[in-house]
């Protein structure tokens, strides 16, 4: 909750000033609920608790670095929840424009295998 000052009510992100390190690093002291206090309060795992530690924290910290981070995280859990890796989702450049043009414009497909079935026979010359 914001209060008149501009400032936020850190009753929920309070819990975690102090203590025997009294590490509490701005880029998550700022919010109401910090990313530790929300993955805790909502019993959430490793997995799901670091995609929102990173997330959250980008702007502040690390940038493209947290969401690379991020991202890999989401990568693992497809993996690991669904057995999808990321590599048999990526495309090739020419298989994607092969998909194009033999989709919408098949006679420009038709020239372009055309030419480089002549180009491999010119090469086996």
């Amino acid at each position: 909750m914001v209060m008149e000052n501009g400032f936020y009510d850190k009753k929920l992100n309070d819990q975690w000033k102090g203590g025997s390190t009294n590490i509490r690093p701005p880029y998550y002291a700022k919010y109401e609920i910090d990313p530790w206090t929300f993955i805790i309060k909502n019993q959430l795992g490793m997995d799901v608790g670091s995609v929102i530690k990173y997330v959250v924290r980008h702007q502040d910290k690390n940038g493209i670095e947290d969401l690379n981070k991020a991202i890999k995280c989401l990568e693992m859990m497809k993996e690991h929840y669904y057995g999808e890796k990321q590599d048999e989702k990526e495309a090739s450049l020419e298989d994607i424009s092969k998909t194009y043009h033999e989709k919408f414009n098949p006679e420009v497909s038709q020239r372009v295998r055309s030419f480089l079935s002549k180009s491999q026979e010119r090469k086996g010359e």
